[in-house]
């Protein structure tokens, strides 16, 4: 299955906000599912792993209710505005998008070594290990 990233939105016909219910009958059952939660938080988060499309895909609710929140991927077919994004170096992802008006970007280098390319206004993380593109997280 083909994964197309589509910023603030979700990904192929699939919109943030959309219930897990909902997902589950579009995408079929999880390979893997994982509960993610804080005592002293209210909001719990479930993650859905599909190996097939090697994407997680985070659900965040209470009270049996959850809806698509995010998604992160290390899928090198993955396209995102009709790019491959994991094909392109990191001079291309930054001219790709400006192109589609995302001019303002931060990098940080995390404690665990990897680059943080975060674009202002996209809710996208780039992490990078060296030059190479190896997750894309997105949400809105």
């Amino acid at each position: 299955m083909e994964l197309t990233i589509k910023i603030l939105e979700g990904f192929n016909d699939v919109d943030f906000g959309t219930s897990k219910e909902k997902f589950i009958e579009k995408m079929g059952e999880a390979a893997q599912t994982e509960i993610i939660s804080d005592d002293e938080d209210p909001i719990t988060t479930q993650l859905l792993e599909y190996p097939e499309l090697k994407t997680s895909f985070f659900f965040e609710g209470k009270n049996g209710k959850f809806y698509l929140n995010s998604c992160d991927t290390n899928n090198e077919n993955a396209m995102l505005f009709g790019k491959k994004i994991f094909m392109l170096n990191k001079k291309e992802v930054i001219s790709l998008f400006n192109n589609m008006g995302y001019d303002k970007y931060e990098t940080k280098t995390e404690e665990w070594g990897e680059m943080r390319m975060t674009f202002e206004d996209s809710m996208i993380d780039l992490y990078y290990d060296g030059n190479e593109l190896i997750s894309v997280i997105w949400g809105y």
